[in-house]
């Protein structure tokens, strides 16, 4: 599977639950490792976008 796929495939999973800029910015991070210091700014995109995906299902659920 190429990077090309991978990114469209955690498009699609991750959509709904996170904004096309953070998707693109885990994307670049994760396809960038070694070049970043600390994966702490990954964590905290993920982290940021699941607590508003939660908030929004105990919202409208």
């Amino acid at each position: 599977m190429t990077n090309d796929h991978l990114a469209a495939k955690f498009h699609r999973n991750t959509a709904d639950v996170m904004s096309a800029d953070c998707i693109d910015h885990v994307i670049d991070a994760v396809f960038n490792l070694e070049d970043i210091g600390d994966v702490a700014s990954i964590m905290r995109a993920l982290e940021a976008n699941i607590s508003r995906a939660h908030a929004c299902e105990r919202r409208t659920g």
